[in-house]
């Protein structure tokens, strides 16, 4: 990369040439370094301008059980006018594959990817897949939605998810504009009680501790414990030990999963789609002192690196979060940049960048990102901002019953409605009749609020119960249950939980029309979330946050290739490689030494 001009300056140093023309070649080559464009060597005819496409009501788990198919030609339209060029996409393994045992695929879902691709294909848009993210697991897998137990330390498992990346890439492979990426994000291993409680992530970390050093009192004077066998060796809890040596093991072992499993993605997506372009997001956060750039050493497999960056983190790499000011904040991208090129020996493209959380920050949000976008398409392949639009982020799974059912408990007279007629949102929609309920158990779910749309099918009100339960492990620790009256216009019910303190990592939420009711009840769109995202160039409603589309749009059509933009990073670029500027990675060391 440019590593190739310091080279250079070394040769010129203990040249035996005439100080002046030394001098001058330096010089010349210093002008050439500082103006000369990133790398972005890819079979690319343009830089990436990507949107990450969400809905307010199709995101994350919820995208495609309930895409709008009207709203998402008007945002393709959109995005397109706004010199935006791609989208990005996620494809949850679970979604996708519903099940491992037998290894299942949900034709549903394919036939609405294809769908999408074809949408954005004929406006001239690039689809990016993120390939098995974990916000919804298949049956089967060990685990629950948000986190892969072990899907890197069991090997069906993980055969089933490798088949998930070369399906994809087999059913994309005929569009000209498809480029995939996965992340360590979506299967990593964490010292946490949920993942030592899984005998495969235990026997993995027992077999690594093994392989670097065999005797069991090496790791008892390393850990300071009193291990008797092998088979007492725990996974720790990074809740209780911060910063010390067995956590800073577990780090280096979860990496090595990283390390050993990359290769054979990029050979499943190989197979799938032998000319897709595909990439790898490795680890760039370190956690406490213990920096994961190994991972980088995965990269070399793919075509390119893919990264993240926002400004509310503080500065990258660590876990101080201050809301840094933008120009600081593109500074330190600036730095992200440089080092994730350097690590990673590929282009880059940042695929996710974003910047306020509050609404109050939103000149913020705009300065950062104007500036950060000029920044990434003159030095790297591109960007992708985080999110097209502002969303709710919904626990409930199948929320406007577009799928049916699917996902959801039905007991009593229950009917799945296919009418646009009955559907507020979208072409279906659920039908209660006295005595009839229907609940749905969510992973993590931690959300103060929950909302839904209702009516009676005839003129007088009906009484709607609606219950939450937080769940632990599956046994409810807390019960809420509020009364609704619903009258024969839609009509949307928002409803506050009082906050509790009981243990919870699940929630179950029943909608249930008594036995002594009226003869029916229309429900649709049922939400349950702790929060509105406000990170998106449109608000929840879809309407522009013109200011800032129009600022985007201005640089969009220019293109990058600023010589300013280009002068300024490479001072950032030159100031860090001689120790003025540093991010706290530059020296991050595992606790107590590496192994």
């Amino acid at each position: 990369m440019r590593s190739g001009w310091f080279e250079m300056f070394d040769k010129v140093k203990h040249a035996r040439w005439p100080i002046g023309a030394g001098i001058i070649s330096v010089l010349i080559g210093s002008f050439l370094w500082f103006i000369s464009p990133g790398a972005t060597v890819l079979p690319l005819p343009e830089k990436l301008k990507a949107v990450q496409y969400f809905q307010a009501d199709a995101n994350l788990r919820t995208f495609w059980s309930n895409l709008d198919d009207a709203q998402l030609a008007r945002d393709l339209d959109m995005i397109r006018s706004g010199g935006f060029n791609a989208i990005i996409l996620m494809v949850p393994w679970g979604e996708f594959q519903p099940s491992i045992q037998p290894i299942r695929y949900d034709d549903r879902m394919l036939r609405r990817l294809h769908h999408v691709i074809q949408e954005a294909e004929s406006r001239g848009l690039w689809v990016i897949l993120r390939m098995g993210s974990h916000e919804i697991l298949p049956e089967g897998v060990q685990g629950g939605d948000w986190w892969t137990g072990a899907v890197l330390t069991n090997e069906e498992e993980f055969a089933a998810y490798r088949g998930l990346f070369r399906v994809i890439a087999n059913a994309t492979r005929g569009y000209p504009r498809i480029l995939y990426f996965w992340s360590w994000e979506d299967t990593y291993l964490w010292p946490q009680p949920w993942y030592g409680g899984l005998e495969d992530n235990r026997r993995a970390w027992r077999e690594w501790c093994r392989s670097k050093n065999a005797s069991l009192s090496f790791w008892n004077a390393r850990w300071s414990e009193q291990n008797q066998t092998w088979e007492q060796l725990e996974i720790p809890d990074s809740r209780k030990y911060s910063g010390d040596n067995k956590v800073g093991d577990f780090w280096a072992f979860a990496d090595s999963y990283i390390i050993q499993r990359a290769p054979e993605l990029a050979r499943a997506l190989r197979e799938g789609n032998p000319n897709g372009i595909i990439g790898f997001e490795a680890r760039i956060d370190p956690d406490d002192t213990y920096h994961h750039l190994d991972t980088f050493r995965t990269i070399t497999d793919y075509d390119f690196a893919a990264s993240w960056y926002y400004p509310y983190q503080g500065v990258p790499l660590t876990h101080v979060a201050p809301l840094l000011e933008a120009r600081e904040a593109v500074r330190e991208l600036a730095l992200q940049l440089q080092a994730v090129a350097e690590w990673g020996r590929r282009p880059v493209f940042f695929e996710q960048i974003g910047a306020a959380l509050r609404e109050e920050n939103l000149d913020h949000q705009r300065l950062f990102l104007i500036s950060a976008t000029e920044l990434l398409l003159t030095e790297s392949l591109g960007y992708g901002i985080w999110a097209w639009q502002d969303y709710t982020l919904n626990s409930v799974y199948n929320p406007g019953f577009e799928l049916g059912i699917d996902r959801w408990h039905a007991e009593g007279d229950v009917l799945d409605v296919d009418s646009s007629s009955h559907a507020f949102h979208g072409q279906r929609a659920v039908q209660l009749r006295p005595g009839g309920l229907i609940r749905q158990d969510m992973a993590g779910y931690g959300g103060r609020f929950c909302s839904l749309y209702a009516r009676t099918e005839q003129l007088e009100k009906a009484t709607l119960l609606v219950a939450i339960e937080r769940l632990q492990d599956g046994r409810v620790t807390d019960r809420q249950e509020r009364v609704l009256q619903i009258g024969p216009i839609y009509e949307q019910q928002v409803i506050e939980w009082e906050s509790s303190s009981a243990d919870a990592n699940g929630a179950r939420v029943t909608i249930r029309l008594p036995d002594d009711g009226p003869s029916s009840v229309v429900v649709d769109l049922v939400r349950c979330y702790s929060m509105i995202s406000h990170l998106g160039i449109c608000d929840v409603s879809g309407n522009p946050r013109q200011p800032l589309l129009d600022e985007l749009t201005r640089v969009n059509a220019r293109g990058g290739g600023s010589l300013a933009w280009r002068l300024r990073s490479r001072w950032w670029s030159l100031a860090r490689r001689l120790g003025w500027m540093t991010t706290r990675v530059d020296t991050a060391r595992q606790p107590g030494g590496q192994l």
